[in-house]
């Protein structure tokens, strides 16, 4: 409470400030599309492409009105912050028109200078109208505009991605992110639905070599959709994961592009993370297809985009992504073994290295390029291996998942038990010691350094903690001499040094 002998002479209330600048604002508002307007009137009688000194004589006032862009957002903060009583404050209703009617001047003008000199003023001005226009207070924003709002933004979006404008990107997609999460139900539907449309249009369009760039901001805005969205956003969401899914799969069969398999990886890191999703066997399924991509046979013509770091990182997403469906979808997984064992095994092909003493003379290179180059290699990775000691600790941990049985938490809301999950998962491991060592008793090359194989030994002898005596003589039965030697070998250290007794 306020005393009654209490001095309010000098008090500034907000009201009083925010009237007149909200006024100022929807004039200033006004006077850019009258400006625009001018500006295309004047392309329209020339005949002509847009002149720069044109665009350039207006350069004060495109400043200004960025500013007031910028007031605008501002201004739609704090009418959230009043809720219900903003319209006392701030002729909404007023200012959301104003806001509005600047969409396609603004629109008009940015395609009439793509091709000019003067493009960097206009798209900056864009993507503060872009930033401002998504910052609407839901009530202000009717529905049916949000699919407008989209396809604005991916325009401006794909402007600024295409001339490297980092600073308007990253202004962009923080703008995105908070529209996203302040999306009322139906406006997060017509999203999805504007998301699903261009995913089918970029699948369509995936044997052109110039959409390439649509397609890595197609996955660039999905990442950036499923990062922004809430518990109730990603229930909606998780119905169209699998379209997502299959179109990125058929994009990524045609690609011709390193970092569009780098950004695929990511948002299927992002997806198999975030237990959210709660993805089904068939999702799995699909994210498995769509990670076998990177070993598909012509990616080969990518090799000269790739260097070891890169090759590095891409193993590292792999491990993460195998990873992921082990430690937080068991019981799922149980469907879809063969094609995780698949991968696993390819990747015990990057840790390979030539016997140079066998191998001499002017085959020598030759030979170790065939043995590389084995069905199971993934190409892209097979010139850079053997891969570091991360990269074999990485994948020991991603071995060590399919071993551990789930957290209670987890089992708790499946309907089966984690001994059922685990004798299910078990039928597939032994898979896993055949390849290793089919590997090692190559005779020109197999996994040599010793830390790559102690990183990788204990991981391996937990496989065989899940193999019965039948599985040891399957894998008995896939190997040849060499390999049936040292696989007594290490069946007999695994008795004496890892074995559990039970004393």
């Amino acid at each position: 409470k306020i005393s009654a002998d209490t001095d309010l002479s000098s008090v500034i209330y907000a009201t009083d400030t925010i009237i007149p600048v909200s006024n100022q604002v929807i004039g200033a508002l006004k006077d850019t599309k009258q400006d625009v307007a001018s500006i295309l009137e004047q392309v329209k009688k020339d005949k002509q492409g847009i002149q720069t000194d044109l665009v350039l004589q207006y350069t004060s006032k495109f400043e200004s009105a960025k500013r007031a862009l910028y007031l605008t957002r501002l201004l739609h903060g704090y009418a959230r912050t009043l809720g219900n009583s903003a319209n006392k404050v701030i002729p909404m209703k007023e200012l959301s028109g104003s806001l509005m009617e600047l969409a396609s001047p603004i629109i008009q003008l940015l395609q009439s200078t793509l091709d000019d000199s003067t493009k960097t003023i206009v798209c900056s001005l864009s993507t503060e109208y872009i930033a401002a226009l998504c910052s609407m207070p839901m009530g202000d924003q009717h529905v049916k505009a949000s699919k407008h709002i989209l396809a604005t933004f991916w325009f401006i979006y794909s402007l600024m991605h295409n001339i490297g404008d980092v600073v308007s990107i990253e202004l962009l997609s923080n703008t995105f992110v908070s529209w996203i999460k302040n999306s009322s139900r139906e406006q997060f539907d017509l999203v999805i639905i504007g998301f699903v449309e261009q995913a089918e249009e970029q699948a369509a369009n995936r044997d052109s070599i110039e959409k390439e760039k649509h397609h890595l901001i197609f996955i660039q805005l999905l990442s950036l959709l499923f990062s922004a969205s809430t518990e109730y956003q990603k229930a909606k969401l998780k119905r169209h994961i699998p379209v997502f899914i299959i179109k990125i799969t058929l994009i990524a069969g045609k690609i011709n592009s390193l970092k569009f398999l780098q950004m695929m990886l990511s948002l299927l890191d992002q997806l198999t993370v975030d237990e959210s999703y709660r993805l089904s066997s068939f999702d799995l399924s699909l994210v498995l297809s769509c990670l076998i991509q990177v070993a598909r046979p012509d990616v080969q013509k990518l090799k000269s985009q790739i260097n070891r770091q890169f090759a590095h990182d891409l193993f590292t997403d792999i491990c993460h992504i195998l990873s992921n469906l082990m430690r937080h979808y068991k019981e799922q997984m149980t469907d879809v073994m063969p094609p995780f064992i698949g991968i696993t095994q390819s990747l015990l092909h990057c840790f390979k290295s030539g016997h140079v003493h066998l191998v001499s003379g002017l085959n020598a290179k030759k030979h170790n390029v065939d043995s590389k180059n084995t069905p199971r290699t993934i190409t892209l990775l097979s010139d850079f291996a053997p891969l570091n000691d991360t990269a074999a600790q990485q994948y020991s941990r991603l071995l060590k998942t399919i071993t551990q049985k789930q957290h209670s938490y987890i089992a708790g809301k499946t309907n089966r038990s984690s001994q059922s999950v685990m004798k299910a998962i078990s039928k597939h491991t032994p898979s896993v010691l055949v390849e290793y060592f089919t590997i090692q008793s190559n005779s020109t090359m197999s996994i040599l350094q010793p830390s790559i194989k102690s990183a990788l030994i204990n991981a391996l002898y937990e496989i065989l903690d899940l193999c019965s005596d039948d599985d040891r003589s399957f894998i008995m039965t896939c190997l040849d001499a060499p390999g049936k030697l040292l696989f007594k070998e290490f069946y007999s250290n695994w008795k004496t040094n890892h074995k559990y007794s039970g004393q």
